[in-house]
């Protein structure tokens, strides 16, 4: 589970203004010190989970060693689970209790601008919440299994083309595509205030 002042931590990398991609995963990492409140995202240095490997894989990112993506969220990458929270050790344990509303809440709102945005529903949970916006003509849709092991390992991950289809897609509608190859400094982190 994230830490509490970093749940909502997607919001506040990537507002209602200047998102272009929204990226729908499920719950954060259940492993203590692992979430960073974007999903997928880490901020333990060294440690990359599983799922995590197989989306730096497939963005073209494999030899990274830090799974920090807060990269991607400053370009406008809203990096948003369906769960905000998770019970340490017990992956989807607040599935139910009161998330998926927000979330939903928030997509809506954004899928309300009317402006070209790319949703990515990664996983069931992430397709379900998804679903309302299938008909929406100035989105591009793009689903597929979740990234874990057990998906991609079946074929349900690896070749979906995400990133270069998001692309496109924003480059088709005069928006500047998002730079997916994470910088080469793997210290890069949030300004420094003081």
């Amino acid at each position: 589970m994230p830490p509490i002042d970093r749940i909502f931590r997607a919001f506040e990398h990537c507002d209602a203004a200047s998102a272009k991609v929204i990226i729908l995963g499920q719950d954060p990492y259940p492993t203590p010190n692992v979430a960073d409140g974007l999903a997928f995202s880490t901020a333990k240095k060294g440690h990359i989970p599983a799922s995590l490997k197989n989306i730096l894989k497939e963005s073209g990112n494999a030899g990274a060693t830090d799974g920090d993506l807060t990269y991607w969220a400053d370009q406008g990458v809203l990096l948003l689970n369906t769960v905000l929270s998770v019970e340490c050790g017990s992956p989807n344990s607040h599935k139910g209790m009161g998330w998926e509303l927000i979330t939903q809440k928030a997509l809506s709102f954004l899928v309300d601008k009317k402006r070209p945005m790319v949703l990515m529903l990664w996983g069931s949970q992430a397709q379900k919440l998804g679903a309302p916006f299938i008909d929406k003509s100035h989105l591009l849709i793009l689903k597929s299994g979740h990234p874990s092991p057990l998906s991609a390992n079946r074929g349900l991950w690896f070749g979906n083309d995400h990133f270069n289809k998001a692309n496109q897609f924003l480059v088709n509608n005069h928006l500047d595509p998002i730079d997916w190859k994470l910088p080469a400094n793997t210290f890069y982190s949030e300004p420094t205030l003081f």
